[in-house]
């Protein structure tokens, strides 16, 4: 189990698209959310075609303006639009976790996959700065915790 602090620095991290921190920040924690994988995917129309994006590279303004653009009743259907409209007024653009160079009380790694690879990066790079107690917090991809326990 993991205990936040609401004035300490956090971190949320999943593998391609960091939105998980809204939750959390609703609830008045400092928590940051980040991607740890080589771009941002999002759905696409079809499971074969998501949508691609470059961490860092791209604002959440400029996504949302390109799923728009591209089937604006599709993207606001499937929830996306909201959720972009929601990252934008938070922060710029989606951060990839690995180019961060801060420090975290915490980090909550939120696929096992995601989990597996900071340890491994904290194990080969004792050094960096944002070495911090790591835990799992396995979710679904509507967000409820899954009934695996996290390790």
């Amino acid at each position: 189990m993991v205990a936040l602090k609401d004035t300490a620095p956090n971190a949320a991290i999943r593998s391609s698209f960091p939105k998980r921190d809204f939750g959390f920040r609703k609830r008045g924690f400092n928590v940051e959310s980040f991607g740890s994988g080589s771009q941002v995917k999002l759905p696409g129309p079809s499971p074969d075609r998501p949508n691609c994006y470059e961490f860092g590279m791209v604002s959440y303004e400029y996504i949302y303006n390109d799923l728009k653009q591209k089937d604006f009743q599709l993207y606001t259907q499937n929830g996306l639009l909201h959720m972009l409209d929601r990252n934008r007024r938070i922060k710029d653009m989606p951060q990839k976790f690995q180019h961060f160079k801060g420090k975290f009380d915490v980090i909550i790694c939120l696929e096992e996959r995601v989990y597996d690879q900071i340890q491994d990066q904290n194990v080969r790079f004792s050094n960096i700065p944002h070495t911090s107690p790591v835990d799992n917090a396995s979710l679904t991809s509507n967000g409820q915790p899954k009934t695996r326990a996290p390790k």
